[in-house]
């Protein structure tokens, strides 16, 4: 089955009259009826419709929220630069707190590398990202996608493990919250070590574990589709992606460098652990905001998934009635429900984000990406030595989401189980867990 044709945007003056998705625009000529399809690297070439695999059913099938023009709810909403800031919210909130962490465990020169090397490959896979919603409009949430790429089944995989990834995430915010409450009652005490290596000599279980807590620290591309989902202008979402990765990335070196320079080899995950008991107290106060509007991204976003799959295509997507402020409050608490039994299960900040970046972040942030850019560009991965390169790195993207997805869970498994889980399902202090 070959992609459905790239569907041109209107011009924001439309969208903001009319509010109404269209990616798409077919032109007739003397051969006959076409179809735009956009080169995934380079200009628009129009392609015959007759293509086996541009004829598919993907063509004729709507974006998530439909017409909206006179819609009680518009969802088609966010401009780019809105939308970048929810991103950012979104992204930094957690992963940034267990960065000096990592320099701590691999040395400062390697981690410097690994954030910057890993941030600069997230903004390539947050690009095909886009290029996918593009080519399917109706794509909004992962399990969209894998019904493109393997009919119903690919679509209950790609709904359980997004909604399963979320909700985990969610544990890990009610966590950070837990922690942040014990920090700001008095339960914490630190005195840092200020001695600092360039590297460290360290074995695989404990190294690789700092790989998947940069991983998460890049694992907002699980909500990409729903975000653009919601742009006025979805061509915009380029800017919004580099945007987020310039910020995210910048402010990812400068907290982890500075943090790991003045506290040294001791410390906390979260690093916050490590300040004074003082300076604890307030850093945690002025971080609660972003953890708790963080989660709340998180969250919705898992709740709109099963909104979507329930109400797509009818009235309740588009008016506010009592069944669906109902069944949406519903999934919303369940959703919470299950992610305070895993932050209570799981106590230990730096293993709960391990075990989530192995199962899913290193999927949906680069393994995924890889095979989106495939299948997109099916038939064509020879055209030109431009395009040759590129099937080698997204060969090489899917290599590294299996390979971060096997050895992270391994990693990941021996810390939980070194652990012992001690803390779980107590009021112990975990600040500096």
């Amino acid at each position: 089955m070959q992609p459905s044709a790239t569907h041109r945007s209107p011009s924001p003056a439309d969208d903001e009259s009319k509010h109404k998705s269209s990616y798409a625009s077919t032109v007739d000529n003397n051969h006959g009826h076409q179809t735009v399809s956009r080169d995934m690297e380079k200009q628009e070439v129009p392609t015959q419709s007759g293509d086996a695999r541009r004829d598919s059913k993907w063509g004729n099938k709507e974006d998530p929220f439909g017409d909206e023009e006179g819609a009680e709810i518009k969802y088609r909403t966010m401009r780019w630069w809105q939308a970048a800031a929810i991103m950012i919210a979104e992204t930094i909130s957690l992963g940034i707190l267990s960065l000096p962490s990592v320099l701590a465990r691999i040395g400062m020169v390697p981690g410097i590398i690994l954030i910057c090397g890993l941030g600069a490959l997230a903004t390539y896979t947050g690009y095909v990202l886009g290029q996918f919603k593009m080519a399917y409009p109706h794509v909004h949430n992962m399990a969209d996608a894998g019904e493109v790429l393997a009919g119903p089944i690919g679509r209950e995989i790609g709904g359980a493990a997004q909604t399963i990834f979320l909700i985990f995430t969610m544990g890990s915010h009610i966590l950070t919250f837990t922690i942040a409450m014990n920090a700001i009652t008095g339960h914490a005490t630190s005195s840092p070590n200020l001695h600092l290596s360039p590297t460290v000599s360290t074995s695989l279980a404990p190294a690789f574990l700092s790989v998947t807590n940069i991983i998460f620290a890049y694992a907002g591309h699980v909500a990409f589709f729903s975000f653009i989902s919601e742009f006025r202008d979805p061509s915009e979402f380029p800017k919004a992606l580099y945007l987020l990765q310039t910020t995210d990335t910048t402010m990812y070196l400068v907290v982890a460098i500075v943090v790991y320079r003045y506290t040294g080899t001791d410390v906390a995950s979260p690093a916050l652990g490590s300040a004074s008991q003082t300076v604890m107290k307030v850093a945690y106060g002025i971080a609660l905001p972003t953890i708790l509007l963080a989660g709340v991204i998180y969250g919705h976003v898992a709740s709109k998934y099963v909104y979507v799959r329930l109400f797509r295509g009818t009235k309740h997507m588009s008016q506010r009635t009592w069944f669906s402020f109902g069944t949406w409050a519903g999934i919303t608490f369940t959703f919470w429900l299950i992610a305070f039994i895993i932050a209570e299960s799981i106590p230990s900040f730096n293993d709960l984000l391990a075990l989530i970046s192995a199962l899913f972040a290193s999927w949906f942030t680069y393994g995924m990406s890889g095979i989106f850019w495939l299948y997109l560009n099916h038939g064509g991965y020879g055209r030109n030595r431009t395009k040759m390169c590129l099937t080698g790195l997204n060969v090489c993207i899917v290599g590294v989401g299996a390979a971060v997805c096997g050895i992270g869970l391994y990693a990941s498994g021996k810390a939980i189980h070194d652990d012992g889980g001690s803390g779980s399902w107590t009021c112990a202090d975990n600040s500096k867990s």
